[in-house]
């Protein structure tokens, strides 16, 4: 366990509480933003629920931008419509109340900043809370209001809990209590190097290949090849054969939002920067290619590797690209 990445993560969410939702008002009309039209579902997904492809447009449907209930919406298409909201309030079990206005959303996927400061980026909440479902969240000066709060699951309960605790789990135990709605083993990634110290598992996980689902895969139970080259490096996943969500775990390695080498060195940046010196020699010895810093993405740990990266370029370009890029500019400014 590294007691440098634990520290760090007990800084960053030590203000963090959990509550079960109790109560939420939202009216219609006075609360809707809009309705949303969706077109028939496409499909199913493996937990049977609807698979949507697509909204109507509003001169496909006369009197749509005007649609504030339910009830506005013409019959046969009821059934597949959904109101967006631009507000609510919500109360938990806890006796706090929380609002539209204050949500968040903890950050793993668009770089690991591992916090919810952001909503700039994530401007507004995709849906009502549900009576009963977990959230967590902070107070601020009111203790009776949530100034921030996000959904979560059990799985990130754990995450914290553990974090401030210790692990009572073993690593392969983690592995299948972890899992989350989304990108399968962004916690258990976590995990495995606050916790483990395991950079050889992103190593393993690289040469094994990208677990990412094709379509028919995801949706329709289409089976994942188990050969090619790769095969020697592939463990199974220890919840190899469960279901999350829409996801069955069929994967070997991890399932995440960011590419493997980019996850690491944002935590090592963050957390641990012996991670990724580690990580660098153990795919170097090992031969194993990884596209970071490559195409793609803004890695908030390159660019704190080279300050002058609004000159230069981003971090991960190539030489060739900066040149062009310190070309044109030369150009510009003359």
């Amino acid at each position: 366990m590294s007691a440098r990445a634990t520290e760090r993560l007990r800084e960053l969410w030590g203000d963090l509480s959990f509550f079960t939702v109790s109560e939420v008002i939202a009216r219609q009309p006075e609360d809707v933003s809009y309705i949303d039209l969706r077109k028939p579902p496409i499909g199913t997904y493996s937990n049977g629920e609807k698979m949507y492809n697509g909204s109507y447009r509003p001169d496909e449907v006369p009197g749509s931008r005007e649609f504030r209930t339910l009830t506005d919406v013409p019959e046969p298409l009821r059934a597949d419509a959904r109101i967006v909201w631009k507000r609510f309030t919500a109360y938990t079990q806890e006796g706090v109340s929380f609002t539209y206005d204050a949500h968040r959303k903890m950050d793993f996927t668009q770089d690991a900043t591992l916090d919810f400061e952001a909503p700039s980026n994530h401007p507004y909440c995709e849906r009502l809370p549900v009576p009963g479902e977990l959230i967590c969240g902070t107070t601020g000066s009111d203790k009776g209001v949530l100034d921030r709060w996000f959904f979560c699951d059990e799985a990130f309960r754990l995450l914290v809990t553990s974090v401030r605790n210790g692990p009572s789990h073993s690593e392969e135990e983690l592995g299948r209590l972890l899992l989350t709605d989304g990108y399968p083993d962004t916690y258990w990634a976590l995990a495995r190097l606050a916790f483990f110290d395991n950079v050889q598992a992103f190593v393993d996980a690289l040469a094994a290949g990208s677990p990412a689902r094709t379509v028919g895969q995801l949706f329709m139970g289409h089976p994942i090849p188990d050969g090619g080259p790769a095969a020697a490096r592939r463990v199974r996943h220890p919840a190899h054969g469960s279901t999350r969500g829409r996801t069955k775990v069929d994967w070997h390695g991890m399932y995440l939002g960011l590419d493997l080498s980019r996850f690491v060195h944002e935590a090592s940046h963050l957390l641990e920067p012996a991670w990724w010196e580690e990580f660098l020699t153990l795919a170097d010895a090992q031969g194993v290619d990884h596209a970071h810093p490559g195409l793609g993405g803004i890695c908030r740990a390159c660019m704190a590797e080279d300050p002058d990266w609004p000159t230069n370029g981003f971090p991960y370009q190539t030489p060739e690209d900066r040149a062009e890029i310190q070309r044109r500019r030369a150009e510009f400014r003359s």
